[in-house]
């Protein structure tokens, strides 16, 4: 599966012998949970599990708030993914606004190995506990209950025993039944879409590279020809032009305000050949990447609701999302292909807070953005 391309610790490393041979049935407090997802996920890894099974509606704090712990839980999920463990997970929908934007951090990138199977359960959540079950079915479990905010003083339990298993192997069975998938996930390329318009009147689109619907027309056609695309292909790329081009300007000209976040490339890939548009293994020559450019120039200055956020890399390096306030589309953007759809409120607000926390991060004025793109202009 086509994972983050992040310096990542091996998770050899990670989940060192002494980790994956510990016998403890009890960790303490948020460092003990730390070391048993380790030695959890490190076995799993190791052993090539058939499958897990995950829940917790605990604070992902004992994730998120150590950068350092954050990338040796993401290595062993890799690698787990790796080497072929499926991964089942009921995501608990209801946290706040910060909490969700991290989980979009963590899990997005995962979600495109086609790996991970999730839902959300729709039984109400009290408040008034935190509840963790881990389970890697027959093996090993991590299982702990605790009243919330006090995790970090917890005990969790650690169980190999065929009793232990067996109990809390049912009660994620029922625990599922009670549940719903969170996404529609498709392999299909053909199902590839542009943005869609929302009622809500704003839309938002994350890419690795700029807009296909930016692109002129003459400029894609020479770049086909350029590159000697198969008549087949070809036909495919400008039809997706056509659809994509639609979209772009019918929601434009409708008036919704459309928020468009793209990298600009650097100057030593640019004048090295090594500028990648956002289909097929086909680069920019220099004179290209000035034509499209002025091609977003000219919609900044056209379309007074088109507003363009350059980035200094891709936030996600193999895919691009589209979102409104109704409905979120992710898309895997090289083989092989995967695309899943969100239409959960929660997780649409959510995909929204996270936007805009790009938008105060990157964001430019008008006259600023233009002046930053007219660099690339020959």
């Amino acid at each position: 599966p086509n994972l983050p391309a992040l310096p990542l610790p091996e998770w050899e490393v990670v989940a060192e012998d002494s980790i994956l041979s510990d016998v403890s049935n009890e960790y303490d407090g948020i460092e003990g949970l730390r070391k048993a997802v380790i030695r959890f996920l490190g076995n799993a890894a190791k052993n090539k599990a058939k499958e897990l099974q995950l829940y917790s509606d605990q604070s992902m704090e004992w994730i998120t708030a150590d950068t350092n712990y954050g990338m040796k839980w993401l290595s062993l999920m890799c690698a787990c993914i790796r080497r072929g463990v499926k991964i089942k997970i009921i995501h608990n929908i209801n946290r706040n606004p910060r909490e969700m934007i991290e989980a979009i951090n963590s899990w997005l990138p995962l979600y495109m190995s086609g790996m991970i199977e999730p839902y959300y359960c729709k039984k109400p959540d009290e408040g008034r506990f935190s509840h963790t079950v881990f389970l890697y079915p027959d093996v090993a479990c991590i299982e702990a209950c605790h009243v919330r905010g006090y995790e970090g003083e917890g005990i969790y339990r650690y169980y190999v025993d065929q009793k232990h298993l067996a109990l809390m192997k049912k009660a994620f069975a029922g625990l599922l039944q009670s549940s719903e998938p969170l996404v529609r996930v498709t392999s299909d390329w053909k199902r590839f879409s542009a943005p869609k318009k929302s009622s809500g009147g704003e839309v938002w689109t994350l890419l690795r590279s700029l807009s296909l619907a930016t692109l002129p027309e003459g400029v894609l056609l020479r770049m086909l020809e350029r590159n000697r695309v198969q008549e087949e292909t070809k036909t495919y790329i400008y039809k997706q032009w056509k659809i994509r081009r639609k979209n772009f300007m019918d929601i434009l000209a409708e008036g919704e305000i459309f928020y468009e976040f793209a990298p600009i490339v650097a100057d030593e890939a640019l004048f090295s050949g090594k500028a990648r548009y956002g289909f097929g293994q086909y680069f920019y020559t220099p004179e290209e990447y000035a034509e499209h450019v002025q091609g977003v120039i000219s919609m900044l200055e056209t379309y007074p609701n088109y507003h363009f956020y350059p980035l200094p890399e891709p936030l996600f390096s193999n895919m691009r999302v589209f979102s409104n306030k109704e409905e979120v589309t992710v898309q895997r953007a090289e083989a092989p292909y995967i695309s899943f759809q969100l239409t959960h409120p929660l997780m649409c607000r959510a995909f929204e807070g996270y936007m805009e926390k790009c938008k105060r991060q990157y964001r430019k004025d008008k006259n600023a953005t233009k002046q930053l793109l007219k660099k690339y202009l020959l």
